[in-house]
């Protein structure tokens, strides 16, 4: 599929306001047959456009600008107490992850990696005496692709990680041009998404959209790795993308109901580690 088409399918997404990844094939650069020394010099290219990036998002999800899984956690347990039965609280660091998660994106030109971890709580007691005695949850959710394989944590159905080889055109993320942008942003000023222009959030510029209330500002500098400032709303309830069509740095969601993203940490062009791509829940055997 072309890029034309990849880029036309992540813009729907975001224009639907709803955050989604392209999962078509983007062309390769490499000609059959090509010398190694030009395979080489296109691989340096590749490296030289694609900075290491590293960044930890908190994502909340509010309804009617209050975190609902915290207030419910609250009333039950203080409806427990009243009853008189036995009690197993969690712990005040516990309340406070309740309907929240945090994202991680580490990407340089060789791997990306996207982690989700999100916290609930649970009342798993089957016989009455035991409905209070309260469990706290983790649950890690990750999307993992180099040029050799693509993997990504199961689910109910297929539990532990799933993984498969990948084809070089499924890794690349082909450079925006100038023209590329300016269509991208003409497709969302029609679709209602209004140019709030630059600012800065943890120390990154970034492009702020609006629309129906919905505010998100997208990271400015990653059109030459395939990132774009197009406005994309991001959901806590999707799969983590190791291959976004660009970074939210902030997003506040309208009248309060939806997501609300933060950046807690944000690098770009510092190397990173390697145990910055391996993915936990390989090691684990998923969750």
């Amino acid at each position: 599929m072309t890029r034309t088409l990849a880029r036309a399918s992540m813009l729907s997404c975001a224009i639907a306001l709803a955050g989604c990844s392209s999962d078509a094939a983007q062309p390769e650069d490499t000609k059959p047959g090509a010398a190694p020394t030009e395979a080489a010099a296109r691989d340096d290219a590749r490296t030289e456009r694609t900075v290491p990036v590293s960044v930890e998002l908190l994502l909340e999800e509010l309804e009617d600008g209050r975190n609902a899984p915290q207030q419910n956690y609250r009333l039950t347990e203080s409806r427990c107490r009243e009853a008189g039965w036995p009690v197993r609280s969690l712990s005040g660091e516990q309340i406070a992850r309740l309907g929240t998660a945090t994202l991680e994106l580490s990407l340089d030109s060789n791997r990306r990696l996207a982690r989700e971890t999100r916290w609930s709580w649970t009342s798993p007691g089957k016989q009455l005496e035991d409905l209070c005695l309260f469990e706290f949850r983790e649950q890690v959710v990750e999307n993992y692709i180099d040029r050799q394989v693509t993997g990504h944590s199961g689910d109910e159905f297929t539990p532990g990680w799933q993984q498969e080889p990948v084809t070089a055109d499924e890794f690349e993320l082909l450079p925006i041009d100038a023209a590329q942008a300016a269509e991208g942003h003409a497709i969302a000023a029609q679709a209602g998404w209004q140019d709030q222009g630059a600012m800065s959030v943890a120390g990154q510029p970034c492009n702020r959209w609006s629309k129906d209330g919905v505010s998100v500002c997208m990271w400015a500098e990653g059109a030459r790795m395939g990132l774009s400032t197009d406005p994309v709303v991001h959901s806590a309830s999707t799969m983590p993308d190791n291959s976004p069509s660009g970074i939210v740095l902030a997003q506040e969601p309208a009248n309060g109901n939806g997501t609300r993203v933060t950046t807690r940490r944000f690098t770009a062009g510092e190397s990173l580690p390697p145990s910055a791509f391996v993915p936990v829940t390989r090691s684990r055997g998923g969750q």
